[in-house]
């Protein structure tokens, strides 16, 4: 049993094709070798590599609490605390001594009566047309 292992690598190792290593690819930031214009931006996707600590992080306490007022119409507020004042009429009253019941006139002039009506007058008469008196 012979294994010709030797002669196929010896094959392999005479081979001139060229590597992966050979080439070389144009420069992406600024201008490119091959025409003077400038190569698209680039972008590149990794991880970050500066490791962030709790206290450099901010917490729910860090920020301001914005008021509804500001961007929406103000909701009616309502409140559960005790009220200081008593509720009461803060309007004028008269004491006793305002009424004097000797200055009421009952017999005096009463306002005018209205009513809803026929006014009857014994100076009116009435109109007798012609057609009436042929009748």
């Amino acid at each position: 049993m012979t294994f010709q292992v030797i002669e196929k690598l010896h094959n392999l190792l005479t081979n001139k094709n060229t590597g992966p290593n050979i080439y070389k690819m144009d420069p992406m930031i600024g201008k490119t070798v091959r025409s003077q214009k400038a190569s698209a931006p680039g972008y590149s996707l990794s991880s970050r590599t500066k490791v962030f600590g709790c206290s450099e992080t901010p917490g729910a306490g860090s920020y301001k609490v914005t008021a509804l007022n500001i961007y929406k119409e103000a909701l009616p507020t309502y409140s559960i605390t005790a009220r200081n004042l008593l509720p009461c009429d803060t309007t004028k009253k008269p004491g006793p001594g305002a009424y004097c019941p000797e200055n009421v006139k009952v017999n005096q002039k009463s306002a005018p009566h209205y009513t809803f009506g026929l006014r009857h007058s014994q100076y009116k008469g009435e109109f007798i047309t012609d057609a009436d008196a042929d009748a």
